[in-house]
């Protein structure tokens, strides 16, 4: 805090004597109220109806056969797609639009969907994209940040969220036009907040802090991409080959020129009330104007919406870190079953075994799963299985621990503590054999029914 006040009265010293000057300069491409004008730099708002109408009918597809059992998800990223050029306007005007959080597990569509705003306006690229790790730094998340008001795609992003500075600045750009300023050249220099952001996590410490911290949830579209939500395996390979390149080859771009057109009309006849409507609602009804526009039906997913409370998200990630954690048991069973055939029949157990339950006791009474026991305590009567902390890393889920295990399935029965196993008194999650089972077969079942 004392450092803050000696910076600020050098700044001030500074201005004073004429040695530096504040600058409140643009020159970034998207949209500006200049004079209480709607400006844009740097994009053309031409709309071509063939081609938009051309448009239109992919992202009618995306809905209807690729985010179908995300429609409402997939909605609400869309119609804030429409809006979030016009973020910094919204600033200007003392209003803010949030920006949008997608959580959940891996290869549940994050990336994708999150591109599908950026096609929109002509700014998708193939590729992952930027990276929390490679610009988790004030100065660099400032330089995204300046670019433009078009929207920008950060994946795993937990790494922002671990700097102290980077979290209140982001908080921060969230809600000011300014992101941060500097002296550059004897000069203060203000950097303007001007892109809003498409954060994606994957890893359970980031869904679980996301979930729970409200500074976030309140200035963020908190969606969780579940499991579930994943696209049939049988049509995973046409959407990467075919339908993806379309979205980072900017094919959706043609709606955006055409919502810009409408919007700068809309402008004319409303003025800057028109950003200070809802911003879901005022997405719902430029891109409806745009279906009519072209000739088309606005399809009915446009009136669904995805935005949820905190007990929901919380709710709905931990449903998500469930997912995840028995998918990768799913995996790992049927992989080491499969390498495993030899000791299994040492075992006097069947190598034909077909059901993933059938699967995990026989590995279980081979003692082919390192790290996961099975034992039957005389005072209870009942199978139980052992998960410890070597198992989890063996799936590759190193930043749950055992601890937050038990919190994900505590409802379940699911336990932690201490058991002695061979002699040795080893710290695990307890669960009953026949739960486990359970668990894994109707997650298994749900996958394989889709």
């Amino acid at each position: 805090r004392l450092v803050d006040d000696v910076v600020a009265a050098v700044l001030d010293a500074f201005i004073t004597r004429g040695r530096a000057e504040v600058r409140n300069e643009v020159d970034a491409d998207g949209f500006f109220l200049i004079k209480n004008e709607l400006v844009v730099h740097g994009f053309t708002p031409e709309c071509n109806e063939e081609r938009a109408r051309a448009a239109l009918e992919f992202l009618n597809e995306l809905g209807s056969k690729w985010f179908s059992d995300m429609l409402d998800k997939f909605a609400t990223v869309v119609k804030w797609g429409v809006v979030a050029p016009f973020s910094y306007v919204a600033k200007q005007l003392g209003y803010y639009y949030r920006w949008l959080f997608l959580i959940g597990p891996p290869g549940t569509g994050k990336t994708t969907l999150g591109k599908i705003p950026l096609s929109m306006w002509g700014v998708a690229s193939p590729g992952e994209g930027l990276s929390g790790a490679n610009i988790d730094t004030v100065a660099r998340l400032g330089e995204v940040l300046r670019r433009g008001t078009f929207p920008v795609l950060i994946n795993e992003a937990g790494a922002l969220l671990e700097n102290a500075s980077v979290y209140e600045m982001i908080k921060n750009a969230v809600e000011s036009t300014i992101a941060r300023g500097k002296i550059m050249y004897g000069q203060y220099v203000k950097m303007p907040a001007l892109a809003p952001l498409i954060l994606t996590a994957n890893d359970s410490k980031t869904i679980a802090r996301v979930s729970h911290d409200y500074a976030i949830l309140r200035r963020f579209y908190t969606l969780v991409t579940r499991v579930g939500e994943v696209r049939k395996a049988a049509l995973k390979e046409e959407f990467e080959k075919s339908v993806r390149p379309r979205i980072e080859n900017n094919e959706l771009a043609p709606i955006g020129a055409c919502i810009a057109d409408e919007a700068l009309r809309l402008f004319r006849d409303n003025g800057p009330d028109l950003f200070r409507r809802e911003p879901l609602e005022l997405g719902e009804a430029l891109l409806g104007r745009v279906y009519q526009r072209v000739g088309l039906e606005p399809p009915a997913w446009l009136g669904l919406k995805a935005v949820e409370s905190e007990e929901e998200v919380q709710r709905e990630a931990i449903e998500a870190s469930r997912e995840r954690f028995l998918a990768a048991l799913i995996n790992y069973v049927n992989r080491q079953y499969t390498t495993n055939a030899r000791i299994i029949e040492e075992a006097g157990l069947s190598p034909n075994l077909q059901t993933v339950a059938d699967r995990l006791e026989a590995l279980l009474r081979a003692q082919a799963i390192p790290g996961v026991y099975l034992r039957k305590p005389r005072d209870k009567g009942i199978e139980e299985v052992v998960i410890t902390r070597e198992f989890l890393n063996q799936i590759q889920m190193s930043e749950i621990n055992l601890p937050s295990l038990e919190d994900l399935f505590r409802e379940y029965g699911w336990r932690y503590t201490e058991v002695k196993i061979s002699g040795r008194v080893i710290r695990g999650v307890v669960v009953p054999l026949e739960n486990l089972k359970r668990m894994l077969e109707e997650l298994f079942n749900e996958e394989s029914s889709e």
